[in-house]
């Protein structure tokens, strides 16, 4: 068990800095801030091994070799590109916060995630992957292709949460770091955003793709900060901002509702400088990105975007185009789900129930203060305690921001009211109060003790809570009992079978299976 858990971490860790050096190789250049060099090489990093799993899934090379190659590859890279100097650092916060991916039950929404990446790390190319018969299977997370990296040999699928964990973990690193070299306010602000991370997302498995997606987004925030505290203003971070969240919308369509924040970001940096350099690497890497996402879609569905039906082909020129009524009937169904249609038996009528009226008392009710409430007590909470004992002074520059995160969350709540889904513009509503009424500071903070006992008090309830979890999971006596520690549940749900090494799929009715030498259409 101990050399299981140590081989883990020594796996999460190489890969961590796998990553970086992916990053690093594509940046070539750094910054006087080494820990926002590490920051931006890492989701830089993520980011290529996403499209090159995309590119290596359809040329037909699924390989665990190949996998731990490239993972091999990305460290050399770390080696030979990366400044050292916050190796030990690193791995300590890493020691720290290890113990949340330590889990033994999964997200709910994990078996059709799974099966995807099963099929990607195992199987030929599906070309109309979205005729299966679960409509679920269309919005399948482009983050999956940096997944089946993870296929290794002898273990197999154990390691596939861990680029999961290690996004969170980059996060938790930047922050920890800069709260104790930023100026005062930003290291309030960081300090609250840590706070929220430690303690409402202290475990991977409470979180599916659609957390992931917000933490991709927050990292949008983190950067609009540290250039908004910048006096030089990197006129780069505005290609981060876009690169960032078309590659969050890629991993949970529901990104989206972050357009009028990062509309704000732009301009608002724009105004600072208004260089732009069209002409830059960054910005080629987002074309190809938006590309490969395209693309994506195609292959699956015959739309370049699934969920808007003007951009679906005709199945006569396209045999793999989906029945878009099945995505809507899904859409539909989803909305309902967020609005609490199926937690109540008074009203039947889907349509009727999707007034506002209907609705929303028993959305309010059931999970703003269930789940909501919960979670924005703790910005409350830390923002009465610094309006209290600091300066106040109203900074109107901030007013728009404060407005584009209102109208973010307005399009949210109309549309998909769960909490997964707005975490990011919720935390940027009690982000942008701060920076309206805290008096702007420009030294660097002064009280770094009191950080540091206040970090050391939140890994102290992070561990608390995942070693008290993970001693009630090994006592369990269901499905759910942790009998494989420290790795993720083996047992999952399939929809497919496999037998004399081939597989069996699901599809939905009138659609066919064509098997090629190299590939599989389903239309």
């Amino acid at each position: 068990m101990l050399v299981n858990t140590l081989f883990f971490f020594l796996v999460a860790q190489i890969s961590y800095f796998s990553i970086v050096g992916f990053g690093a190789m594509f940046s070539n250049k750094s910054s006087e801030n080494i820990w926002l060099d590490n920051f931006i090489n890492f989701f830089i990093g993520l980011i290529l091994l996403n499209l090159l799993g995309q590119i290596l899934y359809y040329l037909n090379l699924n390989s665990e070799l190949l996998n731990l190659l490239i993972i091999i590859v990305g460290f050399c890279f770390f080696l030979i590109k990366v400044n050292k100097n916050t190796v030990y650092r690193v791995i300590l916060i890493n020691i720290i916060f290890f113990s949340g991916l330590l889990i033994s039950k999964l997200h709910e929404d994990w078996p059709y995630h799974f099966y995807f990446i099963q099929q990607i790390s195992l199987s030929n190319p599906i070309i109309g992957i979205g005729n299966l018969d679960d409509i679920h299977i269309l919005s399948a997370s482009f983050f999956s292709f940096v997944q089946k990296f993870f296929y290794l040999p002898v273990f197999e699928f154990k390691m596939v949460l861990i680029p999961v964990y290690l996004v969170y973990l980059n996060t938790i690193i930047f922050l920890i770091q800069n709260i104790f070299s930023s100026p005062k306010k930003l290291s309030q602000i960081f300090l609250i955003i840590l706070t929220i991370l430690s303690v409402k997302l202290a475990r991977i498995s409470e979180f599916g793709y659609d957390y992931l997606s917000n933490i991709i987004l927050l990292k949008i925030l983190l950067l609009f900060l540290i250039n908004e505290f910048d006096k030089k203003n990197n006129i780069l971070f505005k290609n981060f901002y876009l690169i960032l969240f078309l590659y969050a919308v890629s991993i949970k369509i529901t990104a989206l509702f972050f357009a009028p924040i990062l509309i704000y970001f732009f301009i608002s940096d724009s105004l600072k400088n208004k260089k732009i350099n069209f002409f830059n690497k960054y910005n080629f890497l987002f074309v190809f990105i938006l590309f490969c996402v395209l693309l994506e879609s195609f292959l699956r569905s015959g739309c370049f975007l699934y969920f808007l039906q003007t951009t679906c082909l005709n199945e006569s020129l396209v045999s793999w185009s989906v029945d878009f009524q099945r995505v809507n009937n899904h859409s539909i169904h989803v909305e309902l789900w967020s609005k609490g249609f199926f937690i109540q038996n008074s009203i039947t009528d889907t349509k009727l129930y999707l007034n506002i009226n209907n609705w929303f008392n028993i959305w309010f009710y059931n999970h703003f203060f269930y789940k909501i409430f919960e979670f924005i007590l703790i910005p409350i909470i830390l923002i009465i305690y610094f309006f209290i004992t600091e300066r106040l002074a109203i900074s109107k520059k901030y007013y728009f921001l404060l407005f584009a995160s209102i109208l973010a969350i307005m399009m949210w709540l109309l549309l998909l009211p769960q909490l997964r889904f707005g975490i990011t513009i919720i935390i940027i509503f009690f982000i942008s109060l701060c920076l309206i009424f805290l008096k702007i500071e420009t030294e660097t903070a002064s009280n770094k003790k009191n950080y540091f006992i206040f970090i050391l008090l939140l890994a102290i309830f992070f561990n608390f809570k995942n070693f008290n979890r993970i001693n009630n999971e090994f006592k369990r006596e269901d499905m759910h009992k942790f009998t494989n520690f420290p790795f993720p549940p083996e047992k999952r749900i399939f929809k497919t079978k496999i037998t004399n090494n081939s597989n069996k799929y699901l599809v939905h009715e009138g659609k066919n299976i064509n098997e090629f030498k190299w590939f599989i259409i389903i239309n």
